[in-house]
């Protein structure tokens, strides 16, 4: 077992072109082929590490970015989903890779699809699992389906200084995994909480409580979610496939639905009785199939 199989691995730094510092992680195999992740809401890079072992039996390099404000990235006020794309060329072009495929869960899921939307052929592939949708679309409805989520992006477009405070008491709790475990257990799918238990509670809150370190990003992610992504679904020319758990009370089947109805290149994987947290037991079958659509 390695570091990054026993606890939190090693996170590095690239200073971008206006000075910013973006923080990354990288998992699986160091001479595979690279696979950028784009990471959930209210987490961080580290949300992918119960990949690592799936993703070195698949060849895969992934590189793990924390988002604008997020983690231990340098915050950026007023960013677009769209306007990720510059950060994460300045990566992969300071890791000196030509070509990658994209991957992004849940709120992740628009960003790894403005790269695979706006970078072209140079993107072979993407993977997005339980990934949300635009809200002015009518399966969302205007808001998040999830409470927590509806109840931050209000706060966020309101009162900021709150949605901050709820922000801040989020991360403390995720810093006691027993008390973040209790919780769940009342506010989770059940499907979910057990999903967690199976990949294991500390790796997963550590992840969470990275991504909280800094409310006001936090905010800034609600915010450029809620925002014109600067892309449509139309437009994305490569492969895509679509990972969704049939239990999902984040992202809502329906809202999967509705994606690959827009989506030029794209095949469906519907995961019954799996919940939002699908890609936990799922893994080493999301990554083989990213190989499959392109990725390597």
């Amino acid at each position: 077992m390695d570091g990054s199989e026993r606890g939190s691995p090693p996170v590095a730094v690239v200073v971008l072109p206006d000075d910013r510092r973006l923080a990354y992680t990288e998992l699986g195999d160091p001479d595979g082929y690279p696979v950028l992740s784009c990471h959930g809401g209210l987490t961080s890079r580290l949300d992918v590490v119960p990949a690592h072992a799936a993703a070195r039996r698949a060849g895969l390099r992934i590189v793990s970015p924390d988002r604008p404000g997020v983690g231990r990235s340098t915050r950026l006020p007023g960013r677009t989903v769209g306007g990720w794309v510059t950060d994460a060329v300045a990566l992969v072009d300071h890791l000196g890779l030509d070509r990658f495929s994209v991957l992004g869960w849940s709120m992740g899921g628009p960003y790894a699809l403005s790269c695979a939307a706006l970078v072209g052929a140079r993107v072979g592939a993407a993977a997005v699992v339980a990934g949300g949708v635009p809200l002015d679309w009518p399966c969302a409805g205007g808001t998040f389906a999830d409470r927590l989520d509806a109840r931050l992006l209000g706060l966020a477009r309101e009162r900021p200084g709150t949605a901050e405070l709820v922000v801040a008491a989020s991360r403390g709790l995720a810093e006691d995994p027993a008390a973040w475990l209790e919780a769940a257990r009342r506010t989770m799918p059940a499907v979910d909480v057990a999903a967690v238990e199976r990949s294991g509670v500390g790796r997963y809150t550590a992840a969470v409580a990275e991504g909280l370190a800094d409310p006001a990003g936090v905010v800034d992610e609600f915010l450029a979610f809620a925002a014109p992504w600067g892309f449509r679904h139309e437009e994305v020319g490569r492969p895509v496939r679509l990972w969704q758990g049939t239990e999902d009370t984040v992202v809502p089947p329906s809202w999967s639905e509705a994606a690959a109805h827009r989506l030029p290149r794209v095949e469906v994987r519907m995961v019954a009785g799996a919940g939002h947290l699908v890609a936990l037991d799922h893994w080493g079958e999301i990554l083989d199939d990213l190989m499959g659509a392109g990725g390597g």
